[in-house]
């Protein structure tokens, strides 16, 4: 567990800005918003997979899905059609017997096409968080396999082991300057922020500087903003960052419409330890 010492509570909050939603809070949104008894209720199992009622198992862990979308039936019926690379789905009939499918069509009933969509990004995001979630990774005794093997160590590039940054404070709020791709930015340094939050001035830049490249998106993700909303925004992963004299590989961000420039714990979660230093108003980052 990483360590993390703040030796004066930090005076700002981070309620003003998005918060990306957990895998239970994305739960929590499914379930709201996909009211039919038939898929009721929608939770995940301790290998990852997402449960539909009793009628659909899908495996998001260890396969991968072709496409998750929202379509109109020739009856005019919306339903979502979700289809694996590989045996993803397996599905209950109305018998009892248990089928494994590369594909289904969900069809909730007494749903919009517009609710259904909104139900498809959100599996969509549900995906990618539980490919990334350390509870569902199976491990063995080899330090080295795909499940055990830790990138951070190997994402941080500086020939010393920690390093002091000034910080600017105004308002209250703490500032980091930032490069990326050779730009240099003025951030909100936030603790309680999941990730890097971008701007799209400052995307088009890194797009035109091909810094950014079209392999480097993931999937949309779903925000929590301060009027309890939730809004879907375009993520990233930046392939290389620097903060003071550290180069910080592969991190995550996510893309604002406001101005807003805000560094979270994307990057800091990637080092043993950091601390805040209000006296001297300094950050330092232990590798």
């Amino acid at each position: 567990m990483k360590k993390i010492t703040l030796l004066i509570i930090l005076s700002f909050s981070s309620s003003s800005f998005s918060q990306s939603l957990t895998i239970e809070e994305t739960l929590d949104y499914l379930n709201k918003i996909t009211t039919d008894e038939y898929w009721q209720p929608i939770k995940i199992n301790e290998e990852g997979k997402v449960i539909f009622g009793d009628r659909f198992i899908m495996d998001f862990k260890n396969t991968n899905y072709k496409w998750i979308t929202a379509n109109v039936g020739g009856n005019g019926s919306p339903y979502i059609q979700v289809s694996f690379q590989g045996y993803g789905i397996v599905s209950t009939n109305y018998n009892g017997k248990k089928e494994t499918k590369t594909w289904d069509n969900l069809n909730p009933r007494s749903l919009s096409l517009n609710e259904c969509k909104k139900i498809a990004n959100a599996l969509k995001y549900l995906a990618s968080l539980i490919k990334s979630d350390d509870r569902f990774n199976v491990k063995d005794d080899d330090p080295f396999s795909p499940n055990n093997f830790i990138k951070n160590s190997i994402e941080i590039t500086n020939t010393v082991e920690n390093n002091i940054i000034e910080l600017t404070k105004k308002s209250g709020v703490y500032h980091i300057y930032i490069t990326i791709g050779g730009i240099s930015e003025e951030f909100i340094f936030d603790t309680g922020a999941s990730e890097v939050l971008i701007s799209r001035e400052l995307e088009s830049k890194l797009i035109s500087n091909e810094v950014v490249k079209k392999n480097d998106y993931l999937e949309d993700g779903l925000y929590r903003i301060a009027d309890g909303s939730i809004i879907k925004q375009r993520r990233l992963i930046i392939p290389k960052l620097q903060i003071g004299n550290f180069i910080v590989a592969n991190v995550r961000a996510s893309v604002t419409n406001s101005n807003t420039l805000l560094l979270g714990k994307s990057v800091l979660d990637k080092f043993k330890s950091w601390n805040i230093n209000n006296l001297n108003q300094t950050l330092e980052l232990i590798k």
